[in-house]
């Protein structure tokens, strides 16, 4: 049964600020108590496959009997979606091809937000199947990308809502014209309907998995750097719009969390349930590190 009660751990945070390490400490620290735990990254980077020396991304890699890792080729993902449309526009327009509307499709790779749609179909395939784990560790791209990642669902539900009504109408017209017995103004045979309606489906579900649901969280993860923390305080005035829960903050690189505690208001910080520092380490061994941090 898909979207069952797993717990979801998403990590945030400026981009180099070790989203990735920390991402992987915690999902190699869980697997090391017999939790099965999925570790899927976002990250164009692709620092995972270079944490755990993986030869490939894109695949389900089983680390060990409790950690499955997965670093997702949003490129690849985007490739398929955008042929797949091209096919429902060719085979919808197909009486249109005299008029040449197939060489249009093509427009659909440079469509805007389409980076951005390719990591939110990987998500949503990602929460789809979490029968298997008990966890699941998601390390996002920067703060930029992801941010608009998470807050896609609730703005694309509301422009499927009005392109499905649109599209209607379209049939509805078109239906007056087309004198054709028994011709689409059926609904259940105009297949950019029934895309619009799955799209629909799917982005109601990702807005139960992300939004209000405490089996859900994001974890911030910044450096000490002004910068660094600056750009925190802008995530957690975007997040507190989305009505996410936190997770915990991970001041990385850190000794100590002074200069933490003098740069936020205290009220920014209530939002989480751990500030935790991780100190700075000459050489990042996951298997190491992990048995010397409490995460």
């Amino acid at each position: 049964m898909p979207f069952k009660s797993s717990k979801i751990e998403i990590y945030i945070g400026k981009g180099g600020v070790g989203k990735s390490s920390i991402s992987s400490l915690r999902a190699v620290s869980l697997s090391k108590m017999s939790i099965k735990t999925h570790l899927v990254s976002f990250d164009p980077a692709h620092n995972i496959k270079d944490i755990f020396n993986l030869d490939k991304c894109g695949k389900n890699v089983r680390f060990s009997e409790f950690l499955e890792i997965t670093e997702y080729d949003i490129d690849d993902k985007l490739k398929n979606y955008i042929n797949s449309i091209k096919e429902i526009m060719k085979k919808q327009f197909a009486f249109e091809s005299f008029f040449g509307i197939d060489t249009y499709t093509d427009a659909v790779s440079f469509v805007p937000g389409m980076i951005e749609y390719g990591s939110l179909l990987g998500l949503f395939e990602i929460l789809e199947n979490t029968d298997s784990y008990d966890f699941i560790i998601i390390d996002m791209p920067p703060t930029a990308l992801a941010l608009r990642i998470l807050s896609s669902p609730r703005i694309n539900l509301k422009w499927c809502d009005m392109l499905i009504n649109l599209r209607k109408k379209i049939i509805e017209k078109k239906s007056l014209i087309v004198s054709i017995k028994d011709n689409i103004k059926n609904y259940k045979e105009d297949l950019i309907l029934q895309k619009l309606y799955n799209l629909r489906n799917k982005y109601i579900k990702l807005e139960k998995i992300l939004y209000s649901n405490k089996n859900c969280t994001v974890n911030l993860v910044s450096l000490s750097d002004m910068l660094s923390l600056k750009e925190s305080q802008r995530i957690i005035n975007s997040l507190c719009g989305l009505k996410i829960s936190f997770g915990n903050f991970y001041l990385n690189k850190a000794n100590d969390k002074s200069k933490l505690f003098s740069f936020f208001k205290t009220n920014e910080l209530q939002f989480f349930k751990n500030v935790i520092n991780i100190p700075f380490y000459e050489e990042f061994d996951v298997f190491k590190i992990s048995n010397s941090v409490n995460l």
